[in-house]
């Protein structure tokens, strides 16, 4: 909407307050040509109002939607990431339970040889004992029957 502006008058008051005619003519029509096409009136301003608010909403809308997406994308992502992750945490986990009876399995052999060599070495010691305790044995028999005889 346009305003409506009476050249006539104000350039009846430019001439009032001393301007010359076709000065004061010229400042109206400039002033129409130039200032009053590009005045926004109250409606103008109203319509401009609405239009921003309803572009507002509709970019409201659309980022709502657009975050809405996101956060679903992002949701989908991070299941895909902790179910990949599980995966990943089972399979080191059967590793290293395979590793740990591997190891297991070579300790029980290494317990296994170290237990057969304290048991031969054992029945050494009790064979050398026997024979020692033997050969005390007929000393002591030896000594008791010499003091048998001199007493």
């Amino acid at each position: 909407m346009t305003l409506q502006f009476d050249t006539l008058s104000f350039a009846k008051r430019l001439i009032e307050a001393g301007e010359r005619p076709e000065v004061a003519e010229a400042h109206a029509f400039t002033l129409k040509d130039f200032v009053m096409d590009n005045l926004a009136t109250k409606t103008d301003l109203k319509a401009a109002e609405t239009a921003l608010r309803s572009d507002l909403a509709a970019a409201e809308t659309a980022l709502r939607s657009d975050l809405a997406a996101t956060e679903g994308r992002l949701r989908s992502e991070l299941q895909s990431t902790a179910a990949s992750i599980r995966s990943d945490m089972k399979a080191i986990e059967t590793n290293l339970r395979s590793d740990m009876k591997a190891i297991e399995t070579r300790l029980d052999g290494k317990i296994d040889t170290r237990v057969d060599l304290l048991h031969k070495d054992i029945e050494a010691m009790g064979l050398k004992l026997s024979v020692r305790m033997g050969g005390m044995l007929v000393v002591a028999v030896g000594v008791l029957a010499t003091l048998n005889k001199l007493l």
